[in-house]
């Protein structure tokens, strides 16, 4: 893993451009356990946006982050997913345990010499992981196919005596989290 330096980062914008239709960047950020999409986050979305980058994905706080698009005077468009949250994982806590799959179509269009690529449709659907007491049955679940008898089975039941598992919370959480404002930056310090 690289750490965000921007010099570092602009150069292999630039490489990567120079061989590639569209760029997406990985970034591995944010703060555990939160679901608001810190400063340092904000400021780098401004600059990847500002650089060209396509799709940037985020990963790190281990729990569901919101996902937008971003645009500027400029033209440039960018689509975020701040933090997909875990996939899978042995997370002891709710919040923990709901991650999202990003799904997103690019259209490429070309004029003569020059090409162009926007995403033309985003989404993000919940997901649940899901283990056994004694975690010997693991599964990961689209919260649309997750079941409240599923979620009474849940091994963090027995791990975590404050956690909840219901289909109902599981969804409300996820609604939350898309809904969180997420404040723009002005761009990197």
């Amino acid at each position: 893993v690289d750490y965000l330096e921007r010099e570092k980062v602009t150069n292999a914008i630039t490489q990567a451009k120079s061989i590639s239709d569209c760029i997406i960047f990985l970034a591995h950020w944010g703060t555990l356990d939160n679901a608001v999409p810190n400063e340092y986050q904000n400021q780098w979305a401004q600059f990847l946006l500002q650089q060209g980058v396509t799709v940037l994905i985020g990963t790190h706080p281990q729990v569901l982050q919101p996902y937008h698009m971003l645009s500027d005077a400029n033209g440039n468009e960018m689509l975020v997913y701040y933090s997909l949250g875990n996939l899978v994982s042995g997370a002891q806590s709710s919040p923990q345990l709901l991650g999202g799959l990003a799904k997103f179509t690019l259209e490429k269009t070309t004029s003569g010499e020059t090409s162009t690529v926007k995403v033309t449709a985003s989404a993000l659907d919940p997901i649940v992981m899901h283990y056994s007491e004694n975690m010997n049955i693991c599964n990961v679940y689209p919260l649309a196919a997750y079941t409240d008898t599923l979620a009474q089975s849940h091994g963090v039941l027995a791990l975590d005596y404050y956690s909840t598992m219901e289909v109902s919370s599981l969804q409300n959480l996820f609604n939350y989290i898309m809904n969180l404002p997420v404040t723009p930056s002005g761009g990197l310090n």
